[in-house]
């Protein structure tokens, strides 16, 4: 596996981004809009895998050949949450791939997975913006 890893601190309540991230993967709206997006795709692929409340998420999700449609390993990407005081949280974010994705992206995947790893910090921001 490969793997990168960010992560920052947000002035928001460990309890209230542990909640947000874990409902985000089963929000009805995100999974409508996935489908739009991806039409001709099957459903947005990730899933909660391990889960410690307020600590960490790990979401597994499958990659698609665009060629062939099929389905393998993708992105393991794990939030840990860490308390830094009654209102603020360091969240890290690992996003980590297999070297099959790796030889099947070339040597575009270590930039996927930074950007993967960026997407999954840019909501919490915006949360902690909305907290203000």
């Amino acid at each position: 596996m490969r793997r990168t890893y960010i992560a920052v601190d947000i002035e928001v309540p460990v309890a209230t981004i542990y909640s947000y991230v874990k409902n985000s993967v089963i929000n009805p709206k995100f999974l409508t809009a996935y489908k739009e997006l991806h039409q001709g795709r099957r459903e947005y692929s990730g899933r909660i895998v391990k889960e410690s409340e307020n600590r960490q998420l790990v979401i597994d999700t499958l990659a698609i050949d665009s060629v062939t449609s099929i389905r393998f390993k993708g992105w393991t990407i794990t939030y840990d949450f860490e308390p830094v005081g009654e209102t603020k949280t360091k969240v890290g974010v690992s996003v980590e791939y297999s070297l099959f994705l790796a030889f099947m992206g070339m040597s575009t995947m270590k930039l996927q997975s930074i950007n993967q790893g960026l997407e999954c910090l840019q909501p919490l921001l915006a949360l902690e913006h909305t907290q203000r």
